[in-house]
């Protein structure tokens, strides 16, 4: 909320009067506008409220509920009508679902009542109502939970949902649709949601069934559902509202917490917007590389954790981080390495170490670990192979191709660009590296 007042240093955190006489409280001074005289930010009293609530119910502000879907607006009646939505609501009413969290609140939504066609549905309640009604609804093939991309939100609560994504408030007034989940509930709650789901024929489901005994596809984010024109039916779910679980860490000292790893000079850090704004300053926006900046709208994803990095599942899903280079330190066992950083940029994202995808610092310090001890064994094995048996020039040229091999470890960047370090030459280098910048540990405690 914007007022036309001066807040400085010291009035900050004080109350904002739409009224003085009557002593109403529109907000609370935030922050001022330095490119402008006399302009200010305050905190909305809805938001005020809210926070009270929690504290007084809770003890603990526990953040703001997440309905845990993202949605586009749907004022195109070509695309309206693509999705399967009735002609007289193309273009006025519903937007689409174009993310859902794969954590978040919607993924496990439930299916309240599925109407078979376009009119209201006299389905029961329930699970098994839910599953009948849409076992009758000759789209016996589509899921009984969670919401879907494609999907179009016709009301919330029972408050319609416009085109272009707002929602009645105060007379002729508007507001976006997420105003009913940010201000208006609190986490724990739940959230009836009504949307139109296009009827999907049996071949096309089954199709996406068939690998179903291949388990690394149970963490695979299904593909969109491209626009058929065919109709859609009215779907009504129930969500229980959770907290929001960004990727990137916002707050220091409440989601991000200062962690580091120094490989061989490479210096490894988890991404957080305190991490971006200590690199680039307030201009971290148009300073930062576009993966980094990417990553901060992406939701938390099972991807590959809990299952073959020696982690232990749903806690292993909690400490998922998106993994950058922030500095290379400069030693001759990095040489190069720096030209590379110049070209991508400072707090380039890390996606892949050895072709495998990258989704912790822990799974980076465990995979390192295992490198380096394995390249030390193997340095000492090929030591003793060369003395022991160097007149076998046969078995000699066997051995040391694989042990070549290992030696390496490779980095995918974001965007394509690579960098590769010797783990033998890291091992020699990396106590060197650590006195010669005061630094007291390879990693941080965090990470021991």
């Amino acid at each position: 909320m914007t007022a036309d007042s001066a807040i400085n240093p010291g009035n900050s955190g004080g109350p904002a009067f739409s009224s003085l006489e009557q002593g109403i409280v529109a907000g609370v001074a935030f922050s001022k506008n330095t490119a402008a005289e006399n302009c200010g930010y305050l905190i909305s009293f809805p938001v005020v409220r809210h926070f009270f609530a929690e504290f007084l119910s809770f003890g603990r502000f526990r953040g703001l509920p997440s309905p845990g879907f993202a949605t586009q607006p749907l004022e195109n009646e070509a695309a309206a009508l693509a999705l399967g939505l009735p002609a007289e609501l193309a273009g006025v009413q519903g937007a689409a679902v174009t993310r859902v969290d794969p954590l978040g609140s919607a993924a496990s939504a439930t299916v309240v009542v599925a109407a078979a066609g376009e009119g209201e549905s006299g389905g029961g309640k329930g699970a098994k109502s839910a599953a009948a009604a849409t076992a009758g609804s000759g789209s016996a093939t589509n899921s009984t939970t969670g919401l879907r991309v494609g999907d179009v939100v016709d009301s919330i609560d029972g408050v319609p949902v416009a085109a272009d994504e707002s929602i009645p408030f105060r007379g002729e007034e508007r507001l976006d649709w997420t105003h009913l989940v940010l201000t208006g509930k609190h986490i724990g709650q739940r959230l009836k949601v009504v949307v139109w789901r296009q009827q999907e024929e049996e071949t096309g489901a089954a199709g996406a069934g068939g690998d179903g005994g291949d388990s690394n596809n149970k963490n695979k984010r299904p593909p969109p559902p491209a626009p058929s024109g065919r109709a859609a039916r009215r779907v009504e779910l129930e969500l229980t509202l959770q907290p929001q679980a960004p990727l990137v860490p916002l707050l220091h000292g409440v989601d991000a917490f200062p962690s580091y790893l120094v490989f061989g000079g490479v210096v490894f850090v988890p991404l957080s917007l305190p991490a971006l704004e200590a690199m680039f300053g307030r201009r971290w926006r148009s300073s930062a590389p576009v993966g980094a900046l990417a990553a901060l709208q992406r939701p938390r994803d099972r991807g590959g954790l809990g299952s073959g990095n020696g982690g232990d599942g749903g806690d292993e899903e909690q400490r998922q981080q998106v993994v950058v280079v922030s500095h290379v330190l400069a030693h001759q066992a990095n040489h190069g390495l720096s030209r590379v950083l110049a070209v991508t940029g400072a707090m380039v994202p890390v996606e892949t170490v050895d072709g495998r995808p990258l989704h912790s610092m822990r799974q980076l310090c465990q995979w390192l670990d295992g490198a380096m001890a394995e390249a030390k064994a193997e340095a000492a094995a090929g030591g003793a192979g060369a003395g022991g048996d160097g007149g076998d020039g046969g078995n000699g040229g066997a051995s040391t191709a694989p042990q070549q091999q290992r030696r390496y470890v490779t980095f995918g960047l974001h965007g394509g660009p690579f960098i590769s370090m010797d783990c033998v030459e890291v091992a020699k280098a990396q106590d060197e590296i650590l006195e010669a910048n005061s630094i007291a540990r390879d990693r941080s405690a965090d990470l021991c």
